[in-house]
């Protein structure tokens, strides 16, 4: 659940809306209106509730929240990275440790999303995203946006067999990032 509240606070996209070119592609905006989708694909934990609390990461409370997420403080996505020694000396991702950590996190069953994650977020030489975000958060939205993408026990229902739907036309459609 925590895994979810880092991904679902990242800031999407650059901050006044897609440029001109996609505005009007329905992939450009957010997908289908689905009331949890967190409860579509249920993800363990990448970090204990101890390493959350003290980069000072609060429990996600759905009910307690006003208006849409907003991203987390860069200094608290480092934090976190940091506490799996997964950044180098001179604050930058260490692209090995990150990935190591994902297979150490990852069962069996989700091996197939983190390889994706993996080939998707730290297969280039910056991580893929707008660059006004911070490299920490644009990873995590990343890994998070392709595990969960990749979920392996996606849950049987009519909302989310429709955000399944989007995720994956939107995937086949190669959508451009709004790098």
């Amino acid at each position: 659940k925590y895994f979810f509240q880092i991904i679902a606070s990242q800031e999407q996209g650059p901050p006044h809306g897609p440029p001109p070119q996609w505005a009007n592609h329905k992939c450009a905006g957010p997908p289908p209106a689905i009331k949890n989708p967190q409860k579509c694909c249920e993800i363990q934990q990448m970090f204990t509730e101890e390493e959350m609390a003290s980069c000072g990461i609060n429990k996600f409370e759905e009910e307690n929240r006003q208006g849409p997420p907003k991203p987390p403080d860069c200094n608290k996505q480092e934090c976190l990275l940091k506490s799996k020694d997964c950044l180098n000396d001179d604050g930058s991702i260490n692209h090995k440790a990150v990935a190591e950590h994902l297979n150490n996190w990852a069962s069996e069953e989700w091996k197939p999303a983190v390889e994706a994650a993996v080939a998707v977020c730290l297969g280039e030489n910056e991580v893929p995203g707008p660059p006004h975000i911070c490299e920490a958060n644009r990873l995590m939205f990343c890994i998070g946006g392709v595990i969960f993408s990749e979920c392996p026990t996606w849950q049987d229902n009519d909302d989310c067999k429709q955000l399944k739907e989007h995720i994956n036309e939107c995937k086949a459609a190669k959508f451009p990032p709004p790098n």
